[in-house]
């Protein structure tokens, strides 16, 4: 092996076979190496270290796991499944320009008690210890830290987890499902970490203290997804990953996965034990929160005693704090941010029933391709039978039988496309997005088995809408006046 890319920037470092340290052209930091081994190594070693660069670092360590078999005594291997446990990112700090570690993954154990940071001491030379031993000290204050502010954070009941922005930098549907999620919640009584939410008065600051506090105190996760690859989203399983392994420590706490659009069987394999639901399926929110109550019932909160009577004062020994004239009052100013808040949720649900148009439009759409299959069907069956002599008895008949399916196939064909471009004008106005992902279950896709329960559907969905948006028209002309 004689090529390896830097743990901090990425560059590609060269040195020779018994070198065991290396300084990196490109950012200038010493870093220890690897042992040389095989092709298969260093296959695994370059896999390995792609995923840790994107933190994924279960991934990385299962592979850092499979070279260790090769050879149990390599200290730079020990090393990096240090860097996985407590998920260490390198970054360039804006102020200094240093390359500095930074910690996603925190423990309630130190860096310097980790069993692996041990064996990485042990096998490693003395260049390669002294270099181990500064990143672990550096490792640690940030933890503490990290600890130190966690404590000081109050304690939730249930963590929300779920992939916020796609590719492009929207708004996913997990999301907006997540919002009203949270709000039902929280009118239960519950505590909730919902990100969108709870972060935004900590931009500018690390939110891993904020995140490991929340992952630590909650009794139950929610893991959203429309989508295998939501699902599997680098920090949505950094958190679902975390979750889970504090489970198995045996911490009392649930894991519930909700999916919606997708086949129960694309969910993670971790998941694979676990009580998913249907965030599609009719009443979801009263069986999650049914659910809920019973693993983290609330607490009941005693009355407070009755105050002592208050003694009467006389008018003129009141001093009447002065009014400012631009002084709004606290109830004002509570209407106006609950107001908002519905506004967003009636938003959501607008955004919510037009895929589910789509997603009716396209279950309409496969009635086509059923009419344009027993036609293709039917008209090969009657080129083969056309070639061929009238040999064996029925012959006759199942070429009339043949082309009367594709006559039947073709006039159905066209009927169904006539009914998909009186969809178009009707309810999307000729524009529908056919991108939006999501198909309907086998068991969901039943209750639109013909055009007439799929029109009123459509039609179902076209009237909520217009519902939710003269109810938003109305709550914007309230907070204007």
């Amino acid at each position: 092996m004689n090529a390896y890319k830097c743990k901090m920037c990425g560059g590609t470092l060269r040195f020779g076979e018994n070198q065991t340290v290396v300084v990196c052209e490109y950012c200038g930091n010493t870093l220890t190496l690897p042992k040389r081994g095989s092709d298969n190594k260093q296959q695994l070693l370059e896999r390995a270290n792609d995923y840790r660069s994107a933190n994924n670092f279960d991934k990385a360590a299962q592979l850092y796991e499979r070279v260790l078999l090769e050879d149990t005594r390599d200290a730079e291997i020990y090393w990096l499944l240090v860097l996985c446990t407590y998920g260490v990112e390198y970054v360039r700090d804006p102020h200094t320009h240093r390359i500095i570690p930074t910690v996603n993954r925190t423990q309630l154990t130190s860096v310097l008690l980790d069993p692996n940071y041990k064996k990485a001491l042990e096998y490693a030379d003395p260049e390669q210890k002294l270099i181990f031993e500064q990143e672990a000290q550096e490792i640690d204050r940030i933890q503490k830290n990290i600890l130190a502010i966690s404590l000081k954070e109050e304690p939730f009941d249930i963590f929300i987890c779920y992939k916020e922005t796609d590719a492009s930098g929207k708004r996913t549907m997990e999301s907006v499902l997540a919002n009203e999620m949270y709000y039902l919640l929280q009118k239960e009584g519950y505590k909730v970490f919902f990100s969108r939410i709870t972060l935004q008065d900590k931009i500018g600051s690390a939110y891993e203290p904020y995140i490991f506090s929340a992952l630590r105190s909650a009794k139950v996760m929610v893991v959203l997804g429309t989508s295998k690859e939501n699902f599997e989203a680098t920090w949505v399983r950094n958190e679902w990953s975390r979750f889970l392994s504090m489970i198995k420590n045996g911490e009392k706490k649930v894991l519930i996965p909700a999916y919606r659009d997708i086949d129960p069987y694309d969910l993670p394999q971790e998941f694979a034990y676990l009580q998913a639901l249907n965030m599609g399926s009719l009443g979801f929110m009263q069986d999650l929160i049914y659910g809920i109550k019973k693993i983290a019932p609330l607490k009941k909160i005693e009355p407070a005693p009755e105050p002592e009577p208050i003694k009467k004062v006389k008018e003129q020994e009141i001093n009447e704090p002065e009014i400012q004239e631009d002084y709004e009052p606290p109830k004002k100013r509570t209407v106006k941010f609950d107001t908002k808040d519905k506004i967003d949720s009636l938003n959501a649900n607008i955004t919510e029933h037009n895929h589910l148009k789509i997603k009716i439009y396209k279950r309409a759409g496969s009635f086509c391709s059923t009419s344009l299959s027993i036609a293709i069907v039917s008209f090969i069956i009657i080129l083969i039978f056309s070639s061929m002599k009238n040999t064996f008895p029925g012959f006759n008949e199942i070429v009339v039988f043949a082309i009367i399916c594709f006559a039947v196939g073709l006039l159905t064909l066209i009927y169904n496309l006539t009914r998909l471009v009186k969809y178009q004008k009707t309810y999307f106005n000729n524009k529908v997005d056919l991108k939006c992902t999501g198909v309907f279950t086998r068991e969901e896709a039943k209750k639109y088995r013909n055009h007439q329960a799929v029109e009123a559907g459509l039609k179902e969905c076209n009237d909520k809408i217009r519902n939710y948006q003269n109810r938003i028209k109305e709550l914007e002309k309230n907070i204007k006046s």
